[in-house]
């Protein structure tokens, strides 16, 4: 069973592939074949044949067929080397090939390949020539280890994005809570939903943002709490996995925003007027290692006074309307320029609602009536407030 040599990608592949792929809108390319849904076990093949296409996409003069991926992984997980070389039944291949379009034989078990399917993402993503990167053969060695190190940081992430942690037990149903950061895949709700539901995958989404944000697109993310804290904090007050994506997103040109109510005087602060400022002390800390833009870090909060109204395009408006005491929202936006993104859509969206229930922090995603009239009092009280706000 000859094996073949494969590099891993270098860190620029693999941003790419990250920004592109670890988002909760590609839920839906694992979970469906054509109209039909697939078992988790389907899902998990799909996921790592996508990977495979897209490593093929990327390097067109090395394609990586689904044989040779089985062979390398069968040589990867082998014990006995000397076996190396005996023959692979068809029949193995065949077994692998179906699990890679999503089509598992009944009888296979999601613990039938799951180890392996973890080997066939570390192959694709790293390769088998322990650390080796593309590009580097021109490089020192220092400048290849410092190459290396780069690219198994992102090659980390991807992996778990879809995997769960070392020692993490996989989590089919319960409460969306962050113990299931590194289980979404294998969660049987969370297939269902088109909008980041964990730490994990709003960490996916913001990396994304920032992604497309270096590449010329308008990025934008305004979050808006009546009262609950907003979860770029831990309850310690130190910064969440999400709020230190936040700043990275910050410091790529995301516009970041966030909105709390403006109390009168002798009132107590709201959880979300106090973790925004505590959030916004963060920032000007991490900053002076690593500058952000002063405007970005001045007009990161916003105040608005809930009883206040504007009319001002016809329409009347109360500004304690996305205000409420118990929710949290969430808009992302993105404005693409059709010269770098002629493969996607100008606009993107995402509009979240998070309000708590019996079953933990409950996740709505909200049509396009909704996220309109978002933007409008966003416009109207947050990013173009009336005289005297």
């Amino acid at each position: 069973m000859p094996t073949i040599p494969i590099r891993g990608l270098d860190e620029a592949m693999l941003l790419k592939l990250e920004a592109e792929s670890c988002r909760a809108a590609k839920r839906t390319y694992f979970w469906l074949k054509g109209a039909k849904e697939v078992s988790i076990c389907g899902a998990l093949g799909q996921m790592i044949n996508y990977f495979r296409k897209k490593r093929n996409a990327i390097l067109k003069d090395s394609e990586l067929t689904q044989e040779q991926l089985w062979d390398c992984v069968l040589a990867a997980t082998r014990e006995q080397p000397q076996m190396e070389d005996r023959e692979v039944p068809p029949g193995e291949y065949n077994r692998f090939r179906n699990f890679l379009n999503g089509r598992p034989a009944k009888s296979d078990e999601l613990s039938d390949w799951l180890s392996n399917a973890r080997q066939s993402l570390d192959l694709v993503l790293r390769g088998n020539m322990q650390g080796a990167i593309w590009g580097e053969e021109a490089l020192d060695e220092k400048e290849q280890l410092v190459r290396r190190e780069a690219a198994a940081v992102v090659a980390k992430r991807i992996s778990g994005f879809f995997f769960p942690r070392p020692n993490d037990q996989l989590s089919f149903s319960g409460p969306i809570d962050s113990h299931l950061d590194s289980t979404w895949l294998f969660h049987e709700e969370l297939r269902h939903y088109p909008h980041p539901c964990t730490a994990n995958e709003v960490c996916g989404e913001l990396r994304s943002l920032a992604y497309d944000s270096m590449r010329g697109a308008a990025c934008k993310i305004t979050r808006v709490s009546g009262g609950p804290r907003f979860p770029q904090l831990e309850q310690d007050g130190k910064l969440s996995s999400t709020g230190l994506a936040t700043i990275d997103a910050m410091r790529a040109g995301v516009r970041v925003t966030y909105v709390y109510p403006k109390l009168p005087k002798g009132c107590a602060a709201t959880e979300a007027e106090q973790s925004a400022k505590r959030f916004q002390y963060l920032v000007k800390e991490e900053s002076k290692a690593n500058p952000l833009r002063r405007e970005a870090v001045d007009k990161l909060l916003v105040a608005v006074d809930p009883t206040s109204s504007d009319d001002s395009d016809g329409v009347r408006r109360w500004a304690g309307q996305y205000l409420s005491p118990i929710t949290l929202f969430v808009h992302y936006e993105r404005q693409l320029p059709e010269s770098t993104f002629h493969d996607r859509a100008r606009e993107e969206y995402l509009f979240i609602v998070m309000h708590p229930s019996k079953m933990g922090m409950r996740l709505v995603s909200l049509d396009n009536h909704d996220r309109s009239d978002f933007l409008a009092w966003a416009r109207a009280f947050v990013f173009e407030p009336t005289a005297g706000e």
